[in-house]
């Protein structure tokens, strides 16, 4: 690597920001945990980080966010030890993309999703206060269970760079001062900014998107509060631009929105409609246009992954769960004359022999088959949410209403692999549709979360 034309050791804090270390900074820090507004101060400290990156300041964020709210990752860090790295971040957007071009605020909401975290995420509008934005400091510097992140302009703040991510550390309520942890701790050190000036620099506008930062609230998810088990959506559906899809799925995809939105003609009965759904769903995924299951949905196993028994146990316990399902059963009757086939014939199907070997526990222990795969895609698909206006029935009405009795009374394990892969689902697909300008996917609620990260330090 070249070496550059100039080198810094850190940069000086401008006259906007108190440093931490200070004397004065340590007064404020003093009163500050006086007032019982730095209680989320400890848990992110003892996870403070120095990003790997020029441009990881959201992923570094985000790990020392999901260490902090103790997400077990579910896989091996180094040695014996399942900790969580910018290198495990690798849904939504591909690692290489992001060292080159960090991530948007939309981007970090979906790579929070994807590890185990319920997000609130707020853009700073004309519609939002930064009156509203105290309130949530307020809130959240007073809890142990959740942490703000703000994605913000450093000119705002007389800081060089533009875009960044910061978790926030604690809230001084007398001077109105709130603490930025810098994951760029080779430029500037913590530092305490008041909240108008950080609104400010929410609000300042993203050269490529024209939209305004903002922040989340992250907590960990209900139930484990950990990330999916077994499987991830793919990276053919990362968010990146969908002309960089394959052809066939995208096809596929607009195929199967569309069949979804049309007129249900004639008002079945579940099990009817099911193998309507089911016939549908089957012969565009495996048959017309070939695209195969794995384009949405794969495993999460590496190869080279040792997994602990109690991983083992829960995955044997999401499989007896989709199996128990009337949904499954039909799946596989439907799949019961070319099941190997049809596998056979993905491009990039994962090995399943190999998958199968490594969650083996006991001979009770339940193989991962093409049905597994179908039955999750359909319990977790965002299906089209009915508009208020339309007086039509449609397929995805039925969907909506038959999934959820399917849902009904299912483990928790099932639960929690659903609801998570759901909302992975439909951010990847509302990004397609607000941020690209793309008919990939119709009818989908538009979002304006259009704000880039920290590409520039």
């Amino acid at each position: 690597m070249a070496t550059p034309k100039k080198e810094y050791y850190r940069k000086p804090l401008p006259s906007s920001c108190i440093d931490f270390a200070s004397t004065e900074g340590k007064n404020i820090f003093k009163e500050a945990l006086n007032e019982g507004t730095m209680d989320c101060f400890f848990n992110l400290s003892s996870q403070f980080r120095t990003q790997d990156e020029p441009a990881y300041c959201g992923l570094s964020t985000l790990v020392m966010v999901l260490n902090a709210l103790s997400v077990d990752p579910g896989k091996v860090w180094k040695g014996p030890w399942r900790w969580y790295h910018e290198s495990m971040l690798d849904c939504c957007v591909p690692l290489e993309v992001v060292k080159k071009e960090g991530i948007t605020l939309f981007h970090f909401s979906c790579l929070a999703m994807c590890n185990g975290l319920d997000v609130d995420m707020v853009q700073a509008l004309p519609t939002t206060t930064v009156v509203e934005f105290r309130d949530v400091v307020k809130r959240v510097t007073q809890c142990e269970s959740q942490v703000l992140v703000c994605s913000y302009s450093r000119k705002m703040l007389g800081q060089t760079g533009d875009g960044h991510f910061s978790p926030i550390g604690g809230y001084h309520s007398g001077r109105d001062l709130v603490l930025i942890f810098d994951v760029a701790r080779f430029k500037y050190p913590p530092h305490w900014v008041t909240v108008d000036v950080l609104w400010r620099a929410m609000q300042a506008l993203e050269v490529v998107t024209g939209q305004p930062r903002g922040y989340l609230t992250l907590r960990r998810t209900l139930h484990t509060g950990n990330p999916t088990i077994l499987f991830k959506v793919s990276n053919n559906l990362n968010l990146s631009l969908p002309s960089e899809m394959n052809p066939d799925c995208s096809k596929v995809l607009q195929q199967w929105q569309t069949w979804l939105m049309a007129q249900c003609h004639n008002h079945t009965e579940k099990k009817e409609f099911l193998v309507i759904l089911i016939s549908k769903f089957l012969s565009l995924w495996c048959t017309e246009c070939f695209p195969g299951l794995d384009k949405i949905f794969t495993i999460k196993l590496d190869n080279d992954c040792c997994l602990s028994h109690e991983h083992k146990c829960a995955i044997c316990n999401l499989l007896r769960s989709l199996e128990q399902l009337p949904l499954f059963q039909m799946i596989s009757e439907s799949l019961s004359s070319g099941e190997h086939s049809i596998i056979e014939s993905w491009d990039g199907m994962v090995n399943l022999k190999t998958v199968n070997e490594q969650i083996y526990c006991n001979q009770n222990t339940s193989q991962i088959k093409f049905s597994h795969f179908a039955t999750m895609i359909l319990l977790a698909w965002p299906y089209p949410s009915k508009q208020p206006k339309n007086s039509i029935v449609s397929h995805a009405d039925f969907c909506v209403e038959y999934i959820t009795q399917e849902m009904k009374g299912v483990t928790d394990v099932l639960e929690h692999e659903v609801k998570l892969l759901k909302g992975q689902l439909s951010t990847v697909f509302t990004y397609y549709e607000s941020v690209n300008n793309a008919q990939v996917l119709p009818n989908q609620t538009k979002s304006c979360c259009k704000t880039t990260g920290c590409k520039k330090q």
